[in-house]
């Protein structure tokens, strides 16, 4: 199954990325902003051709918004993960590693 949640994510953190924002993509697109922030929150599902063009407004290339997003898939989170936490610093990163510990832990009680 597709998770549009997972693509609208991308979606905004690319659109962060090349500093635009919702209005001006939804201008570039001739649509609302009503409905880039559906497509953001993963509640509009989105045809390809859609996705493309928003691919390039936003600078990003499709396959980096679309790969891994079956929930099947054993790589599902692991890239969404990474994403987020790659330019975190190391105390970030070791707080995180203390939660996932202790609800690891959790799970072995």
């Amino acid at each position: 199954m597709i998770n549009f949640q997972i693509i609208g994510r991308r979606i905004q953190r690319h659109r962060k990325q090349s500093a635009l924002r919702q209005s001006e993509v939804a201008e570039r697109l001739d649509v609302s902003i009503g409905y880039i922030s559906q497509i953001e929150r993963g509640t509009a599902d989105v045809s390809l051709k859609r996705l493309y063009e928003i691919s390039v407004i936003i600078n990003a290339n499709i396959e980096d918004l679309i790969s891994d997003i079956n929930e099947d898939s054993s790589n599902f989170l692991n890239s969404e993960i990474y994403q987020i936490i790659k330019n975190w610093d190391a105390k970030k990163k070791n707080m995180l590693l203390k939660i996932a510990t202790v609800i690891g832990d959790e799970n072995n009680d």
